[in-house]
């Protein structure tokens, strides 16, 4: 019998973007997604941002990196009180060529960027997470039968609806780029991200 992996890869996702956009605006964006699905807290201090850098390019334009890892209970689940199970997103941006810009909307001038932006996020469902089984004398010895066997059908379910809140976030980034999208995000936006950070 085959085992089932701790660690099973729900969503992969990329989205690239070259045009104006507001670079500080669409980074709010995101931090305010992640802290309204749960994902973060509004604090600094324990917002999981891992690196955050840039330097001016010698193509021209700043350069700019950066790297959040938060993780989730799933609490809208019917798995919401497990102490078993963790969502894990990773989520990596890297910025080109960015100035700064002014355009035209509704005869009045922004100031904006302009640039090339691209975001990779991919996220996980994590299993003992806690390593409770792992270390645990009796536990540790039944835990690959217990994931492979009684507890597929919960990390199956689990995945599918963390692929759907990736998804989301996804189409949330789409929306304020205003990229061709597959699934509606803006209503959950509303007036607060005008698109690519023009026109507040």
């Amino acid at each position: 019998m085959a085992m089932y992996p701790k660690r099973v890869k729900a969503a992969q996702f990329r989205v690239k973007f070259k045009d104006n956009f507001h670079l500080k605006n669409l980074y709010y964006l995101m931090h305010e997604w992640l802290v309204q699905e749960e994902w973060a807290t509004r604090s600094d201090k324990d917002f999981p941002e891992i690196f955050n850098g840039q330097n001016e390019s010698a193509l021209g334009g700043t350069e700019a990196w950066f790297v959040w890892r938060p993780t989730k209970a799933p609490t809208k689940t019917n798995y919401a009180n497990s102490n078993y199970y963790r969502w894990e997103m990773n989520i990596s941006g890297h910025v080109i060529l960015l100035r700064s810009v002014e355009v035209m909307k509704d005869g009045k001038k922004f100031k904006t960027n302009w640039g090339e932006i691209e975001i990779l996020i991919d996220s996980w469902v994590v299993t003992d997470y806690k390593k409770e089984w792992e270390n645990h004398p009796f536990l540790k010895h039944i835990s690959d039968v217990f994931r492979s066997r009684l507890f597929k059908k919960q990390i199956v379910s689990l995945r599918d609806q963390l692929h759907r809140e990736t998804y989301r976030f996804r189409e949330a980034i789409k929306d304020y780029l205003e990229m061709r999208m597959d699934l509606p995000e803006s209503e959950s936006q509303g007036e607060f991200f005008p698109r690519k950070g023009i026109g507040e």
